[in-house]
């Protein structure tokens, strides 16, 4: 059975993009160890993944742990989001040639999986997050075309226009960073939540509606094209314990008892972005 470092490994050998975070000089991998011309150096972990992010303010933090993202990957298993793969699937036109696709903040990369495993095209794919404990998860997805990383979306370390798909699933974006990365026919797929995501859930736990739609379209109309946007929305039956799985998800302290919920609403928004002519 193939070691984790060795997919590693044989991924870098032919398909290395990767930059120092600290001086922005090319990486070069050597035995275990990435080392930039200004001996920077970054060690392969045993899981198979490299911590990208140097700096003494990093904190790991409290609420983004591994029992999150347990509770995380088991509620995604329980195929809510399973169309909204396929819509993204569908807006990536086929192709001979590999896409090369950056996931910026794909978590223990559930999603990440589920959508690569529907794509109709070949790829390369390097996943990253800032969270430890979701990057030691995802290395469970390591293939010979996937790859992940421990890095900020403030300091991509990602040569400049070398990514052909940009894909943000729920998570924050840095609009110089992303249009640096980018080919210049390169897309970005963001998707957002919409007002009536989780709607049940937050009603239970007694918090206001999701206000940010609207401000997270006019941010992103005003730094991206919007080449196209798409609306999803439906309900879904809901278990004990797949309810279990949501509550112990969110990143929100509640020590109450969860009255049962049996539905679930899913509401999304899938954009399409280019870099503003």
């Amino acid at each position: 059975m193939k070691k984790k470092t060795d997919y590693f490994k044989d991924f870098i050998f032919n398909n290395n993009i990767f930059i120092c975070p600290l001086c922005k000089e090319n990486l070069e991998f050597f035995g275990q160890t990435f080392r930039c011309k200004n001996n920077h150096t970054f060690d392969l972990s045993s899981k198979g993944t490299v911590n990208l992010i140097k700096t003494k303010n990093y904190k790991s933090s409290e609420l983004y742990n591994k029992d999150l993202f347990s509770n995380r990957r088991l509620f995604i298993l329980s195929n809510f989001y399973n169309d909204i793969y396929q819509k993204i699937c569908e807006i990536i036109p086929k192709s001979e040639n590999a896409y090369v696709m950056l996931d910026v903040g794909c978590g223990e990369a559930s999603h990440s999986i589920n959508i690569l495993n529907k794509m109709r095209s070949p790829y390369l794919y390097y996943g990253f997050d800032y969270s430890s404990d979701a990057i030691n998860m995802a290395s469970d997805f390591l293939g010979d075309n996937r790859i992940f990383f421990k890095a900020s979306v403030d300091n991509i370390p990602i040569k400049s226009n070398s990514v052909d798909i940009i894909l943000d699933f729920l998570s924050p974006f840095n609009e110089k960073e992303f249009k640096r990365v980018l080919k210049n026919n390169g897309v970005i797929i963001k998707i957002s939540p919409g007002k009536e995501y989780l709607k049940e859930l937050r009603k239970e736990l007694a918090l206001n509606e999701y206000s940010k739609e609207e401000e997270v379209f006019l941010n992103i109309k005003n730094k991206f094209d919007i080449v196209k946007k798409d609306k999803y929305i439906n309900e879904f039956k809901l278990s004990k314990e797949q309810l279990n799985y949501l509550v112990k998800m969110t990143p929100i302290k509640y020590g109450g008892e969860i009255n049962l919920i049996n539905r679930i609403t899913i509401d999304m928004n899938i954009y399409v972005l280019k870099v503003k002519s």
